[in-house]
């Protein structure tokens, strides 16, 4: 039910702005919330509901680990390049919510959170990098 007024109430507009929105997606959260209650819930099943939601596509903050997949992948990737990954592992590759440090020539350079699908990283990102410091950025979008 919680679900089914995010996707196709009267929010979807302003989810989908949530949804396409890194940078302030929390200021959309707040419209969210009021067109859940138009359309019946209440507060707090309003804001379970976006939490659900939050935890579901991975937004920061809302990511939770299974403990019983936690792994490392480290990869070299030349030129002193290298990338050591901790998290959800299968299969030996990046699957689940886990953060990727990068260094150039054993200096820390990068760091990334992030779901992984397949060691491809989805939803979105929560990074810090050297040259460009901390940013947000929504990796893939629903539509």
């Amino acid at each position: 039910v919680l679900f089914a007024k995010l996707f196709y109430g009267k929010a979807r507009p302003a989810l989908l702005e949530l949804i396409n929105d890194a940078y302030s997606y929390k200021e959309h959260a707040a419209k969210v919330n009021a067109l859940l209650m138009a359309d019946g819930l209440d507060v707090f099943t309003a804001k379970r509901a976006l939490v659900a939601f939050y935890r579901a596509f991975g937004f920061p903050g809302y990511r939770e680990m299974d403990e019983d997949k936690l792994g490392t992948v480290n990869d070299d990737l030349g030129g002193g390049f290298t990338v050591e990954y901790k998290g959800e592992v299968k299969d030996g590759r990046e699957y689940g919510i886990g953060t990727r440090t990068c260094y150039t020539h054993g200096k820390w350079c990068n760091y990334d959170e992030c779901v992984w699908i397949d060691g491809v990283m989805n939803g979105y990102i929560s990074a810090k990098d050297i040259e460009f410091g901390m940013f947000e950025v929504k990796k893939s979008a629903l539509s």
